[in-house]
């Protein structure tokens, strides 16, 4: 569910900068 946590946060930020940097931070978590 981590993913889909991700891909929505990254969704409603509209920055794929941000998407990546919530991916990253959530990949080791």
């Amino acid at each position: 569910m981590l993913h889909l946590s991700s891909f929505t946060f990254g969704v409603v930020c509209g920055t794929i900068g941000c998407w990546i940097g919530i991916g990253f931070a959530h990949i080791p978590l």
